[in-house]
């Protein structure tokens, strides 16, 4: 008996399945999306700051990383056709 049965059937959305499960994370909103974003990058900030690395090495890093953020959400995400 197997556990892992990868069922790539398609369904209405033309998702593959895995574990007969359609797959959920392909129509989340940005909501959600932007949610996760800010509790990770919170835990990594604890994180980090548990092991006393400071702001100053890791800053830039989190501005770029909250840059591409906001630009994902800005920027158009479905381009015409040509």
């Amino acid at each position: 008996m197997s556990f892992v049965n990868f069922n790539f059937a398609t369904d209405k959305t033309d998702m593959p399945t895995i574990l007969g499960i359609k797959d959920t994370m392909a129509g989340t909103s940005s909501i959600t999306i932007f949610g996760f974003a800010v509790l990770i990058i919170y835990a990594i900030i604890k994180i980090l700051n548990f092991y006393g690395v400071g702001i100053e090495v890791y800053g830039s890093y989190l501005a770029f990383y909250v840059f591409i953020l906001i630009a994902s959400f800005i920027l158009d995400k479905y381009y015409p056709k040509v």
